[in-house]
């Protein structure tokens, strides 16, 4: 990792703070900088903003060439160690549902197996609030921050339409609607299309 950028590198490193006491063990020569990540939340608290690395530089009392140097050590052991230090033991699974101008999420500790997209739902005690109970996934998002394993998969209402999804991604590689519109729910596509606004 030559060019590794420092900065964006420190960055990640904030990402997995708590993980990083386990490399004090193996590499105290990384103490310095691993004492200054650990000595604040910077990932998770939204008032703390991250530091340059000039600022970094005089908290530490590291030069620019020892702090680059540092950051460069710590984050290629963390990656690349055949031992690997890095695990993700905590999960968290979040539901985000839409239907039409609905939307509701909810959380669960885990789940017997991980659905795919396209794959098919019934909730049954969501029909009340949603008036149907059939969704389909149509996203699942994997996040690994700090020593936890977040799954958001998002499901919306109905069934799976193939044909819909490949039209809209073809869109948006041809750049046939506005970037804003990919986010709009299914039926603003399947009207364009109905009024031929997009080719079929």
């Amino acid at each position: 990792m030559e060019n590794l950028p420092a900065k964006q590198a420190l960055y990640d490193l904030f990402a997995i703070a708590s993980q990083l006491n386990k490399v004090l063990k193996v590499r105290p020569d990384l103490e310095i900088l691993i004492k200054f990540i650990l000595s604040k939340d910077f990932y998770f608290d939204e008032d703390t903003r991250y530091p340059s690395l000039k600022e970094v530089e005089a908290q530490t009392g590291l030069s620019t060439y020892q702090l680059r140097k540092q950051i460069k050590d710590l984050y290629e052991f963390t990656l690349e160690e055949d031992d690997p230090i890095l695990s993700f033991e905590k999960g968290n699974i979040i539901f985000f549902i839409s239907y039409l101008d609905q939307y509701y999420q909810f959380s669960l500790s885990q789940l017997s197996r991980l659905p795919r997209i396209g794959e098919s739902f019934e909730i049954p005690f969501l029909k009340a609030k949603f008036g149907t109970y059939l969704f389909y996934v149509n996203n699942v998002t994997h996040t690994l921050e700090g020593n936890s394993q977040r799954i958001r998969i998002d499901l919306k209402g109905g069934r799976p339409n193939s044909y819909l999804k490949l039209r809209k991604d073809k869109a948006e590689v041809f750049r046939e609607i506005p970037f804003k519109d990919l986010f709009k729910p299914d039926w603003y596509f399947e009207d364009k299309l109905l009024r031929g606004e997009l080719k079929p």
